[in-house]
């Protein structure tokens, strides 16, 4: 048998703490040994300005694919898949997905669909939809912020109860919101739907937080439910680590300081308020 590892799927930044370098490094630090398919390569996050954008070749990314897919996988623990750079990337991604389930049949897969914003869309429509019509349906859990949710179901998320009712749209059992309503002034919050029950969790929200947030959200998560967590309690200790490294860093970092924090990771101490919802039936 291979080692244990998650297969990540997302861009790569030469700087920064975003897309996978701020996964890998989080799978690490809580135990987990990941791979890694780079879908696209940037200085910096595109928030920062405009930059060298560096997209593999079809045939170069495939055959990555095939080289992985014939290996030995029966090792791989889940897929976590997040920013693509192109929408051709998408059946080569699911091969990928394909080959680790018929070798690990208890792997997690995990699609952030990273797509979108409270300005819309900021990935081409045809990518959007490959996301939504391939991807999401493939994935065991979602991860999307609450307008990326808006955009895949074409359901209002103007309250939770508008987001619970959105999740009932995809076909996962599991749909974690990173971008909820608080209920309470100040606070950040998760909203996480499993089968038919629903948590949200808060915690103090960081003033303009440096962006990744949702990238390290969606590894830890993962991360802890592959540790066995129950749902709630992974919610809550996800939200706990993610506030704890985004408080550590301080308002208005231009990155979110995860070397520094990472203690965080593993022995968080941001308090969390934790509520269960009625979900959609």
């Amino acid at each position: 048998m291979s080692q244990a590892c998650v297969i990540v799927v997302n861009s790569l930044v030469a700087r920064g703490r975003v897309g996978a370098r701020a996964q890998l490094f989080a799978l690490e630090r809580l135990g987990l040994e990941p791979w890694f398919l780079p879908t696209v390569t940037l200085p910096f996050h595109p928030g920062h300005g405009a930059g060298t954008r560096i997209l593999p070749d079809e045939a170069g990314f495939a055959g990555l694919v095939d080289d992985l897919a014939k290996g030995d996988l029966s090792g791989a623990r889940g897929v976590l898949t997040g920013y693509l750079g192109a929408a051709w990337q998408v059946p080569h991604v699911l091969r990928l997905i394909s080959a680790v389930r018929e070798a690990s049949p208890d792997a997690l897969v995990c699609c952030d669909p990273v797509i979108g914003d409270e300005g819309g869309l900021y990935v081409g429509e045809e990518l959007a939809l490959s996301v939504l019509e391939n991807l999401v349906p493939t994935a065991d859990l979602v991860t999307p912020n609450r307008h990326e949710l808006a955009w895949l179901t074409g359901h209002p998320v103007a309250t939770n109860t508008d987001i619970i009712e959105a999740t009932s749209a995809l076909a996962p059992q599991s749909v974690l919101v990173t971008s909820a309503h608080a209920m309470m002034r100040g606070n950040a919050a998760s909203l996480l739907v499993e089968g038919k029950r629903a948590w949200l969790a808060e915690a103090r929200a960081i003033a303009s937080p440096p962006h990744g947030a949702g990238d390290l959200t969606c590894a830890v998560f993962m991360a802890l439910r592959l540790a066995g967590g129950k749902p709630d309690a992974v919610l809550s200790r996800t939200a706990s680590c993610v506030h704890d490294v985004l408080a550590a860093t301080g308002s208005g970092a231009p990155e979110m300081a995860l070397v520094a924090a990472q203690d965080r990771l593993v022995a968080p101490r941001m308090p969390v308020s934790l509520r269960t919802l009625a979900a959609a039936v």
